[in-house]
This record gives structure tokens, sequence and C-alpha cells, in this order.
């Protein structure tokens, strides 16, 4: 099994169930040890000798800037507000920040995600062929967030895939090119907020759509995609729309050993670095296990009823729908290590009397 690109593998539904008792081993590929299963990652994850693995990301980009010659300042900015980033009291500040600012927001916006999906689909009533990311999940989650980050920006296409800022296989030109795509969003925030705004207000929401926009979208889709491919032929309106979202925007979490300590017969040594596969909970039969997919311990998602409900105004919206889709084409970037990214999801809709 290729554990670098497994999470986007269409293997990956059989292999999760193969090794739902338990598995875990060591992946020479990405250096890492490998979780694979519910109960191991429900283990593993509730320790504290572990940091995350993003804990290493401010320094790491210090040393890039410095050795290169060429400051990532957009970036800095937004891992300087990303708890994912930091641990201890610093960690904990930065999540009640962004925790108090999401409360308030989402107060605000009450009613909105709704309003924005059943817009969006009457764009798409009666026509026979139609992209659900580009037409309906892109623009949801765009609108959406951009309402909530207060970021007024026309088109968020060219800004997708922040997220590969954590990952490690990606190359100079493509971290450059994210801290200009940033750049961007900074600036469009800044002019949201009006004349001089607190630095610590803009960067708090570049953060938060480094973390938010990605991820959503990708759990979004995805699960409309899994849940389409698995009922073919059924209404819209007749589908089995779960409470919870069937997929996970970040079906890959990372661990580093801070303190030495023993699971299941290993030692596992300071520095050793751990890749859970959050994937195998949200595949999990136990109810439980497929909301802990959003996350365990201090380092939970902190957007998790923003996907929510943003996943509840969807399938509300759909299920008001009597078409019938048929899957024509799903297309997911090939260029992500760490997260699964919808890139096309073409469907034709059969409008049934």
């Amino acid at each position: 099994m290729d554990f670098v690109t497994l999470h986007r593998s269409d293997q990956r539904h059989a292999f999760f169930h193969e090794h739902q008792a338990a598995s875990f081993f060591y992946a020479e590929a990405i250096q890492s040890w490998v979780l694979t299963s519910a109960a191991d990652i429900k283990a593993v994850l509730s320790l504290p000798n572990t940091r995350a693995g993003t804990a290493d990301a401010p320094a790491a980009y210090e040393r890039l800037a410095r050795d290169r010659g060429r400051p990532f300042p957009n970036i800095q900015l937004a891992l300087s507000h990303i708890p994912l980033c930091w641990e201890g009291d610093e960690h904990t500040r930065l999540r009640r920040a962004l925790a108090d600012f999401l409360v308030s927001r989402r107060v605000q916006m009450a009613g909105r995600a709704t309003e924005m999906a059943r817009g969006l689909a009457q764009g798409f009533d009666g026509r026979t062929e139609v992209d659900l990311v580009q037409a309906f999940v892109d623009p949801l989650v765009g609108s959406f967030l951009g309402e909530l980050l207060q970021i007024e920006l026309e088109d968020w296409s060219p800004i997708l895939g922040t997220t590969a800022i954590f990952d490690r296989m990606i190359g100079l030109r493509r971290r450059r090119e994210i801290d200009d795509q940033l750049g961007t969003i900074r600036q469009a925030i800044r002019s949201s907020l009006g004349e001089d705004p607190p630095e610590a207000e803009v960067g708090r929401r570049v953060a938060l759509f480094i973390l938010g926009t990605d991820v959503t979208r990708a759990a979004l889709a995805e699960s409309l995609y899994q849940l389409l491919l698995t009922n073919p032929g059924s209404r819209l309106s007749d589908l089995p729309y779960p409470a919870v979202p069937n997929e996970t925007g970040v079906p890959i979490v990372e661990r580093i050993v801070e303190e030495p300590f023993e699971y299941r017969g290993h030692l596992f040594s300071r520095g050793e670095r751990i890749r859970a596969f959050m994937q195998s909970l949200a595949y999990s039969d136990n109810a439980p296990d497929r909301l802990r997919m959003f996350g365990i311990g201090p380092h939970s998602c902190l957007g998790r009823q923003v996907s929510l409900d943003l996943w509840k105004a969807i399938t509300e919206t759909l299920a008001r729908s009597a078409s019938v889709p048929t899957i024509r084409d799903y297309v997911v970037r090939t260029d992500d290590y760490t997260f699964l990214m919808p890139h096309r999801f073409v469907v034709e809709m059969r409008n049934d009397p």
C-alpha cells in the first residue's frame, strides 16, 4: 500500500475496513509510524507524550526564509495565530481567541448557510449537467466563510490549496505561491475591516481562512460524492443523508513524540513521527468514532460546528429536489499529500416527473 497517497486512493475504504480492529506499523516511504484503526488512533492521540506535527512549522519557515533570503510574511503571520503550531499556554491562548471569534460570528450568521445553499441550488435547477464542486460547494463555502471572516473577494478559486503550507512534500516555489495568495487574502481582510485594523484581527482571519476553506470544501464535496456513488439511481430527495459528513476534510494528522512511551509492545522514542489516518474514524461502524474524525484532544477542530451547519444546509437543500443525479466525472487534486481536495464533480441531472 502506498501510504503517501492512501488518503485519496479508491481502495482506502476497503483498506481501513480491513484494518479496523487494530493496525500500526512503520512506513519507510514517509518515515513515520502509521495508525490506521480507530482504536489505535484514539489511544495514541489521547496521550500527552506527543506534540502536533505542525508545531515545527513556524521554526521551519524561519529557517527557510533565512536560508533562501526571502521571507514568507503572510504564511508566518498566519502560523503565529494557528493553535496547531503551538503548545502549552500559547496554544491555549490562541485557541481561545479563535473559538471566541467563531462563536460570535456564527451567532450573527444564523440561517445564512441555508439561504446561500438554496440560492445556489436555484442556479442549476433544470440543467442537465452540473459541476457540484464549481457550481455549488465551492461558492457556498467561499460565500459563507467570506462573510464569516469578513473577507470581500470576488473570486476565491485561485486561492484554494493554502493548507499545503503544512505539507512536507511540496517545494519552495509552491510555498512562495501560497505566500503570495495569502497576501491577497490579507489585503482583502484589511480593506474589509477599515482603516488600519489591528494586525491580530487580520492574522486571526488569515489563520481561519487556511484552517477552514480547503478542509470544509473537501469534506462536503467528498461526502456528497460518496453518498451519490453508493446510492446510484436515487432521487436527491430520497438519499439517506447522515447528520454528520461521511468524509473528513482532514484525512491525516501527524504527531511527534516529545516524551518516550510504550504502546502495544513498541517503545516510541523522542522525535519519532506518527501519522494517524483520521479517515478510519469517519468510516467506523461506531457512531461516536465518526464525530472524533474532527479531532481528539486539545487539537480538535475548532470549526466543527461551522462544518455541520454547512452540511445541514446542503443536505436540506438537496433533499428538496426530485432530480436523479448520475456521476459523470470526479477528479481530485493529485498534488496534495496531506489533504483530499476534490477538483471537479460533474453529475447529469434527470428531472423525473
